[in-house]
């Protein structure tokens, strides 16, 4: 108010605002929540290229770690991760190009570059169980 004493205008009490915390509970998924929840991520990144969901599921049952840290392959222990990336092969020009494919996201990223240059060349040793899948049969109609 124009021209009055500062003291002796009315003081407005204003409650501090308390936010509230959430705690963070200990992760108690099972395994088949987990894997469930990498399947829809998976899924979800491939979304535009949904042939490498299904070679996903084929190599490695969409599990990018195991009680051992990451994956390897049962019949070649050099491929790695949800995407059975090989190491052999791809490792350091994976390294190059900036991608860790020891992480989910590393391992996806490598694989829809490879798939750009390749397509399923790559994941061939799987084709068996991948090209059942309808999304198969629907690509293999679409390029007839």
């Amino acid at each position: 108010i124009a021209g009055s004493n500062p003291s002796s205008l009315p003081v407005q009490h204003v409650e501090p605002k308390v936010e509230t915390v959430q705690t963070i509970k200990e992760d108690t998924r099972t395994k088949a929540e987990l894997a469930t929840s990498t399947e829809a991520y998976v899924r979800n990144y491939f979304e535009d290229t949904p042939i490498l969901a299904e070679v996903a599921d084929c190599e490695s049952s969409f599990r990018q770690t195991g009680s051992d840290g990451v994956i390897r392959g049962i019949k070649n222990k050099y491929d790695v991760g949800v995407m059975q990336i090989n190491e052999k092969y791809h490792l350091k020009r994976s390294q190059t190009l900036g991608y860790d494919i020891y992480t989910l996201t590393g391992n996806l990223a490598y694989a829809k570059r490879l798939y750009e240059e390749e397509g399923t060349k790559p994941w061939k040793a799987s084709a068996p169980c991948w090209l059942k899948s309808p999304v198969a049969a629907n690509q293999v109609a679409i390029s007839r």
